[in-house]
């Protein structure tokens, strides 16, 4: 019915500040939002690489998931990432696990 590599994830906020680097986003697909998660893989200057998990934010008025015939259709995942920041230069990725019986799937995904 859908695949997630058809997908793009929406960029609303890229903020630093204190030495953190901010990232809110959403996913629109047909998948669960309790399957989904995304992971933002940074790599320094000297090659190390660290991962950061979103968190899963729940808007109450916009970008709600959507019913079509009272059946759940559209899910939006809705997500911030908080990056400690401490060098000049890093390369991010972000990408999409998912994860439903048992099976784990990781997908880099486009931005929009």
């Amino acid at each position: 019915m859908d695949k997630l590599t058809i997908h793009k994830i929406w960029l609303d906020i890229i903020d630093l500040r204190d030495n953190t680097l901010n990232i809110s986003g959403g996913i629109l697909s047909h998948f669960y939002n309790e399957s989904l998660k995304v992971i933002a893989t940074v790599v320094d200057n000297n090659g190390n690489k660290k991962e950061f998990e979103s968190k899963y934010i729940n808007y109450s008025t916009s970008r709600k998931s959507r019913t079509i015939l009272s059946i759940p259709w559209d899910f939006y995942y809705n997500f911030d990432i908080r990056i400690p920041i401490n060098q000049d230069n890093y390369k991010i990725n972000l990408k999409v696990i998912y994860e439903e019986n048992g099976e784990k799937i990781s997908i880099k995904m486009g931005l929009k």
